[in-house]
């Protein structure tokens, strides 16, 4: 099964009395990988009522705070906004996890309350912002339709890295051959990509075209937009053996 980790883009603190948010700096498109946010602490949206954590009072909404739809109290976010317009405000509460950015712009976080109203809050949300950035898994040689990997790229800001290890057979019985495949058996038509050596470990991102890949690549700046595949370079998959283990790392 493959692993992901993943990488803490922003950490900072919502204060329930900042009207205006907490912006995080980070400037989001909707070409990036995914993000994970979670919350944590408690605050108080009038100082007679008790603290709540993060979703807020779940028995209370107010028509005339920044989210009438979610609760009063409740960590919001907002992508953009300014002169420049801006995505809706969002609830959040206790966090999102591999959440699909919707807009272009910087991300803020919000205290969910009506405006002019924050004096008398108090306390305070922990937040962190997370991106995958790390995947580890293993590519049959018998897997056809190849191996996803869940992460998403943008030729705007992103460059991998990949390592690859392994042996895997082509055929039943036949030689095992390492990620850089059989340079002995090359510019076979019935290869995904006859251009390099059958048995080779190829990358295909979102609509372009196969990449060889081999024992890896260092620093590469992605040349399409998309999610990252890989491939086993062959074309008839079912008498395959063995597998690469393979480790890609969003810069």
């Amino acid at each position: 099964m493959a692993e992901q980790e993943k990488s803490v883009l922003w950490t900072g603190t919502l204060e329930a009395t900042n009207e205006q948010g907490v912006k995080t700096g980070l400037t989001l498109n909707t070409r990036d990988p995914k993000i994970t946010i979670t919350v944590t602490g408690s605050a108080k949206y009038a100082q007679s009522k008790p603290a709540f954590g993060p979703d807020g009072d779940t028995n209370y909404q107010n028509p005339n705070t920044l989210l009438p739809s979610a609760n009063v109290g409740m960590a919001l976010m907002r992508i953009g906004g300014g002169q420049a317009g801006g995505g809706p405000y969002r609830p959040v509460g206790t966090g999102i996890s591999d959440w699909t950015i919707r807009e272009d712009g910087e991300l803020t976080f919000f205290y969910n309350d009506q405006p002019g109203d924050y004096g008398d809050n108090s306390g305070s949300f922990n937040i962190a912002v997370l991106r995958q950035l790390t995947w580890n898994g293993k590519l049959p040689a018998n897997a056809a339709d190849g191996v996803k990997t869940g992460i998403v790229v943008n030729t705007r800001t992103d460059k991998i890295s990949i390592t690859v290890t392994g042996k895997a057979s082509y055929g039943p019985g036949g030689q095992e051959f390492g990620p850089d495949g059989n340079p002995g058996d090359v510019n076979n038509p019935g290869a995904l990509l006859p251009s390099a050596n059958c048995a080779s470990c190829l990358i295909k991102i979102g609509n372009g075209p196969y990449r060889f890949v081999g024992t890896g690549k260092s620093d590469w700046p992605v040349p399409e937009d998309g999610e990252i595949a890989f491939f086993y370079n062959d074309g008839i998959f079912d008498d395959n053996s063995g597998s690469f283990a393979i480790t890609l790392t969003v810069n």
